[in-house]
């Protein structure tokens, strides 16, 4: 079966509403248009929606911009690192750039969060006394509305097809590695939703939303494997795109780190058809409510076979897997620093096994956020896992503003960086070099030096009007992208440094050749 590098995308919708204000359908869609109208980037005049005058709104939503409110809107691409921002339905949204390394990954997420941030201070400098924008990077409201926290993954072709119409097996395992790995991607929350059984605390933010095992939709019925087919990459028949919208939305660079990285050493796995059909459960979502309700983690689950296991024992069984798959070397050239991923994800397993939370906090999201919550309800009089002061302070975790419980513990130095800062910044001006956003990101700063118009963006083209000075008139120019190891800075910077103008760039650009199936970028085994 062919494989493929395990290159990664990000989609997230962010929490937001206005402080100080009072409406009776609530904030959310004036908050997402106010931070988006403040995110600078490329604009479609087909796609885009602005108010005339800045929102100055007294208490109340009558000058507030409601026209124009379907979801997937005035998407904003970014001509410095080939990010994108928009709105869906009354959600920011943030998506990163596709990257292969895991620590880029690691570092966009945190470059976006910056972006966002700055977009909030530019709003709430110019609202009323008392009124301010709140951003938050969860995927729950706590009063039974999630939103998501979406994770995309190259894979063949033959594998998806595999995953969802030829190997059900191939999709269970799937199902059931996604559900245990909560006890490390889930960002932790307090209380239950969707009429799920009452709790005091669960691992996952998502968790009470699954009501399916596969399906396609994501806002309803939600599954825990997506079958989404939407490949992004052009025509190429031999690509697809796993969307994953299983996880949550994690703080903690360490937490990040392992989402990702282990998801794409698992994905390896599956396409090289290392599947354990002896890992597979018996419920996924009965699981998934077990071990997701259990911050003691101790609840177990049934597999097919009748044992039970907690989420840890079965994570241990997979990583040892995953393991003696990486020390074979079967993810070179798939998955880069696969040894360091399941080096640290053992780390974290082992102290999650020995249930040391002290040694997990400023690592995991919804170990940090336990202590602090479990700390709060020891300590201060009158307060109850249900009241009021700790859902807000499980809200306040996931603030961006200053006062945010994760930005101070991070101020203090008690949260474990992955990445160092000047990788972050460096992200929050530049695209990565080894994938398609690199092009991407220039032929948008190229298409504004020209004073082109840009037409349509989406991740695998770009139309835009350039003016062709052998012609003498202004025609349409597109690029496809097919590949997202396709036009990296080194096939693409020479022919920007040559062209002699946007429309020369434009089909030079296009004629670079994509990938070779059995080069090194893509290889069969």
């Amino acid at each position: 079966m062919k494989r493929i590098p395990k290159v990664t995308g990000k989609d997230t919708e962010l929490g937001n509403f206005v402080r100080g204000v009072d409406a009776p359908n609530g904030t959310g869609h004036i908050a997402s248009r106010l931070l988006l109208e403040a995110t600078p980037g490329d604009r479609l005049a087909s796609d885009w929606y602005t108010p005339t005058q800045p929102w100055q709104g007294n208490n109340n939503t009558s000058s507030a911009p409601t026209t124009h409110d379907p979801q997937d809107w005035g998407r904003k691409h970014q001509p410095s690192n080939g990010f994108c921002y928009y709105v869906d339905l009354s959600h920011y949204e943030v998506n990163l750039c596709e990257t292969l390394d895991v620590h880029d990954h690691v570092a966009c997420w945190q470059a976006a969060l910056r972006q966002a941030r700055r977009a909030q201070k530019r709003v709430n400098a110019r609202l009323r006394d008392g009124q301010s924008v709140v951003v938050l990077v969860n995927n729950s409201d706590g009063l039974g509305q999630s939103y998501g926290g979406h994770l995309n993954f190259l894979l063949s072709q033959q594998a998806y097809s595999d995953l969802f119409d030829r190997r059900l097996q191939h999709l269970l395992w799937l199902a059931a590695v996604q559900v245990s790995s909560i006890v490390y991607s889930g960002q932790g929350k307090a209380g239950s939703e969707n009429g799920m059984p009452s709790v005091p605390y669960q691992l996952t933010q998502r968790g009470d939303f699954f009501e399916r095992i596969v399906a396609r939709h994501t806002t309803f019925n939600r599954p825990i494997v997506n079958s989404r087919d939407e490949a992004l990459c052009g025509s190429r028949g031999d690509l697809a795109r796993l969307h994953t919208i299983f996880f949550d939305s994690t703080l903690c660079p360490v937490a990040t780190f392992l989402t990702v990285g282990v998801m794409q050493v698992l994905l390896a796995m599956l396409e090289a058809e290392r599947v354990d059909t002896d890992l597979l459960l018996d419920d996924p979502l009965t699981a998934l409510q077990a071990w997701g309700h259990d911050p003691s983690l101790k609840a177990t689950a049934r597999l097919v076979d009748r044992r039970r296991f907690t989420a840890v024992e079965h994570q241990l069984v997979v990583y040892e897997r995953a393991r003696q798959f990486v020390e074979a070397g079967e993810c070179d050239g798939y998955v880069p620093h696969a040894r360091l991923i399941v080096e640290r994800w053992g780390e974290v397993l082992e102290k999650l096994k020995a249930r040391d939370f002290d040694g997990l906090t400023g690592k995991l999201d919804w170990v940090t956020k336990y202590v602090l919550l479990d700390g709060t309800v020891a300590t201060e009089s009158g307060v109850e896992w249900d009241s009021p002061r700790v859902k807000m302070l499980d809200h306040l975790y996931s603030s961006l503003d200053e006062d945010g419980l994760f930005n101070v513990y991070a101020a203090n130095g008690l949260i474990e960086q992955v990445v160092d800062d000047a990788l972050v910044e460096r992200f929050m001006h530049d695209p990565p070099d080894d994938t398609r956003a690199w092009t991407r990101a220039h032929v948008l700063r190229a298409a504004a030096d020209a004073g082109a118009d840009v037409r349509r963006v989406d991740w695998d083209f770009i139309e835009v009007d350039a003016w062709d000075p052998r012609s003498g008139i202004t025609t349409r120019s597109r690029l496809s992208l097919p590949h997202p190891l396709g036009h990296t800075r080194q096939e693409a910077e020479p022919v920007f440094e040559s062209s002699r103008n946007l429309s020369d760039l434009m089909r030079r650009l296009a004629s670079l050749p994509a990938p070779d199936r059995s080069g090194t970028v893509l290889a069969t085994v």
